[in-house]
């Protein structure tokens, strides 16, 4: 009896891809219906827990510390995440409790569009072509 042939990078990857675009996709739907049962502090409490014990858990399975050097870098990842992480969490979970999850989703996914126009109008950024294809390759 011969062996299946073992499936090849690129078919893995895309396998990947689409699964998690579905557990991705899905997830938004799911929140709304947790919300609907419990707290979005308790939500995101939970959440946010799970997630890093998840983090830590992969970086100690990597043989990595996680420890961040003191000093600013410390500083910028405290601060970022606040914003980023915290803030997101806990700004769309409310979101979804006063709007349809549909738009609740267009609108955090336009926030990169809506972020570069602040950067010109608030900051002076110059918003060009080139760089914007220079991001989008580089990321």
């Amino acid at each position: 009896m011969a062996s299946q042939p073992a499936m090849d990078e690129a078919a893995k990857a895309k396998l990947l891809l689409v699964m998690l675009a579905l557990v991705w996709g899905l997830s938004w739907p799911i929140m709304k219906v947790v919300l609907d049962e419990i707290s979005v502090w308790a939500m995101r409490a939970l959440s946010f827990s799970l997630s890093a014990l998840s983090l830590l858990a992969l970086i100690r399975l990597q043989g990595r510390s996680p420890a961040i050097p003191r000093g600013v870098a410390w500083l910028h990842v405290a601060v970022a995440s606040v914003f980023n992480v915290v803030g997101f969490g806990l700004l769309s979970s409310y979101a979804q409790l006063s709007a349809t999850t549909s738009r609740v989703v267009i609108v955090n996914y336009s926030m990169p569009v809506w972020g570069s126009l602040m950067a010109w109008l608030i900051l002076g950024e110059r918003l060009d072509v080139r760089e914007a294809v220079r991001e989008a390759t580089t990321n």
